[in-house]
């Protein structure tokens, strides 16, 4: 339900999208009925990769915005704003811009 809401919903996004929705769920159902698992190499974001680092106590004494080149997708977005309530912090990023990539 989550992946049919953050890829099908807002009419911003491309008509292709549904397609993109189809070829993931596919992706997804295959890799867990065949006997050799098919995946896709994961794509970290900057953001979560930087978080990821200031969990682990790595980036230290650094201000709690992150800015990048680009707006975050819908998926990064949600993800620190779950991280922010869960950890009580306040990380910021420049904004978001709606999108949600396969991967």
């Amino acid at each position: 339900m989550a992946l049919n809401a953050a890829l099908a919903g807002p009419t911003y996004q491309k008509a292709d999208r549904n397609q993109d929705r189809e070829w993931f769920i596919d992706l997804l159902l295959k890799g867990q009925e065949a006997s050799t698992v098919v995946r896709q190499k994961p794509t970290v974001h900057a953001e979560l990769a930087m978080i990821m680092e200031m969990a682990k106590g790595k980036l230290r004494d650094v201000e709690p915005y992150i800015g990048v080149s680009k707006l975050a997708c819908i998926m990064c977005s949600h993800y620190i704003r779950i991280f922010n309530e869960v950890t009580e912090q306040k990380i910021a990023v420049k904004g978001c811009h709606g999108k949600a990539y396969p991967g």
